[in-house]
């Protein structure tokens, strides 16, 4: 079976956004029955307040070649920290003994920060200006 996820793998995101990434498995190999993969994260790359969502979360391949694939959307919150974030998923099937076969793909979430400071708007900077300069006149002929 292969496990693929899509290039490039880091993608930028910003606070409080979403991503998404398609995890694609392939069968390889006859197995004689439906192979069920489920989709994951590794629990060591998951993130606290941070959302991860498979749809589908399972999958069943059923010939040699055929592939299925689950859309992982990944929510990051507002207050998660800049940076570059690994996240580990997983494919996990069954061979025909009952065996437990996990594949593993990495997909990086860069987070970035969009905060910029607000501008004024023209008419607060136009009332600020003429207000500044009144009192400049005014401290002027009282200095007189």
């Amino acid at each position: 079976m292969v496990f693929s996820t899509p290039l490039p793998h880091v993608i930028n995101v910003v606070q409080g956004g979403s991503i998404s990434y398609t995890a694609t498995v392939t069968l390889t190999e006859e197995v004689g029955f439906p192979r069920r993969e489920e989709f994951s994260i590794k629990s060591a790359d998951m993130q606290p307040l941070w959302v991860y969502d498979f749809d589908p979360v399972n999958v069943s391949l059923e010939t040699i070649g055929e592939s299925k694939s689950s859309t992982l959307t990944i929510t990051v919150p507002i207050s998660a920290p800049t940076g570059l974030y690994r996240h580990t998923v997983i494919a996990t099937g069954y061979d025909d003994l009952g065996n437990e076969i996990i594949i593993e793909a990495e997909v990086d979430t860069f987070a970035i920060n969009t905060a910029v400071a607000p501008i004024p708007e023209s008419r607060t900077v136009i009332l600020t200006s003429l207000g500044l300069v009144g009192m400049f006149i005014v401290t002027r002929k009282y200095k007189k």
